[in-house]
């Protein structure tokens, strides 16, 4: 009798317990995660996919099916692979989002040697000064040769056919350091994707980095130039200042192109080169290509004397200036600008920009000291000079 008891009191026991589970199941709603809230599918691991320039795009549901049953409107909840192909496809969506400034703006860089000016319209240099010198006009020196409203300022952009590159002409995003002394400006648009970056070094030197992350500009230019700070209209075709490009290469080899006798387009194969510059007797701006310069042209252009207030000053070697504001033939002198073009995604300079002071110049690696030619009687002329420094 007794184990019949227990067994009716067992028996009762589970269909309490069972009648009680199937209630509770039905009362109680459905928790949602604390960090998912309802209406949102995470296409991938983490609920936010970080773009280019280190901002995040959450990635939402579109419809209120998929709240309710992810795996109904989205196939990559339950499928490994197509949680891959959707990652890469948004990645791939959000590096398309245009990156560009709404307003012109010029950045300058500040050092004890410099003073730079650069454009967010194309991203280009305005203006060099080299704060401890005089120009001829009696103002700071400006290594930047003064140029028309229509001329291409130096770190503009080439195609790989020569034409002037459409990110010339648009506004680029500009973030500067606190500190004055670095700019990274930043474009994408149906112009182009591209970021470059100038910073002025401790030791004097100034780094230069450009990158094209559009793949499909395979090739490009960048222009550097023409020529070295702005001289008086009579000293540009003066005997007695040696205007010219010059370059060394590794091994030692140094040779010049003086801009009277040059024609033609020069190359400069870039794998071997140590600097090229832009120099006269007493100011220098040097190049140190560090990664990606395939070569460097040296092109031969005419100069309008007189800097017109519209148009071109700078004109194709053989072309007709025509007449100027005065309607008076200019006599045009000649110079010469610099085309580096590319060798991959990534193009990175060193550069050094002032005074040929040889003791300065000694300080700074890449041989830069021998941009200062001594000349045949070298050795009397470098001991002079160590005494006019001590001297002064």
């Amino acid at each position: 009798m007794d184990n019949r008891r227990l067994l009716l009191a067992a028996f009762l026991s589970l269909i309490v317990v069972a009648a009680w589970g199937h209630m509770q199941s039905r009362l109680m709603p459905a928790v949602q995660p604390a960090d998912d809230p309802a209406g949102v599918v995470h296409t991938l691991d983490d609920p936010t996919v970080a773009d280019a320039d280190g901002g995040s795009v959450a990635v939402l549901a579109g419809d209120d099916a998929a709240a309710s049953d992810p795996t109904a409107s989205d196939p990559t909840a339950s499928d490994p692979a197509a949680l891959d192909s959707a990652a890469a496809d948004a990645v791939a969506s959000l590096d398309q989002t245009a990156i560009e400034a709404a307003l012109s703006e010029i950045v300058t860089l500040v050092n004890d040697q410099l003073e730079i000016e650069l454009d967010n319209r194309g991203a280009v240099l305005r203006a060099m000064r080299v704060r401890a010198s005089t120009g001829a006009d009696g103002e700071v020196l400006d290594l930047v040769r003064r140029r028309g409203s229509d001329d291409f300022l130096p770190l503009a952009l080439a195609t790989a056919n020569g034409r002037a590159h459409p990110l010339n002409d648009v506004l680029w995003t500009v973030e500067a350091s606190t500190a004055g002394d670095e700019a990274r400006f930043r474009h994408r648009s149906a112009a182009g994707d591209a970021e470059k970056t100038v910073r002025l070094q401790e030791d004097g030197l100034i780094a230069i980095e450009i990158r094209m992350l559009d793949a499909n500009t395979p090739d490009w230019s960048v222009l550097l130039g023409p020529d070295v700070r702005n001289p008086d209209p009579d000293a540009l075709d003066n005997q007695f200042i040696q205007r010219q490009v010059a370059y060394r290469l590794s091994d030692g080899e140094q040779d010049d192109f003086n801009p009277k006798k040059l024609r033609r387009d020069e190359v400069i194969p870039g794998f071997d080169l140590r600097w090229v510059t832009f120099e006269d007797n007493y100011f220098v701006t040097a190049f140190v290509p560090i990664l990606g310069v395939r070569e460097v042209v040296v092109r031969p252009l005419l100069q309008r004397v007189e800097v017109p207030e519209t148009g071109m000053r700078f004109m194709p070697a053989g072309a007709e200036l025509g007449p100027g504001a005065d309607d008076v033939e200019l006599e045009p002198s000649k110079v010469q600008m610099l085309l580096l073009r590319n060798d991959g995604p990534t193009l990175e300079l060193k550069a050094y920009a002032g005074a040929k002071y040889y003791s300065q110049l000694a300080k700074l690696p890449y041989d830069l000291r021998e941009t200062v030619r001594w000349g045949f009687f070298g050795f009397l002329a470098r001991p002079l000079y160590y005494g006019l420094e001590w001297v002064h």
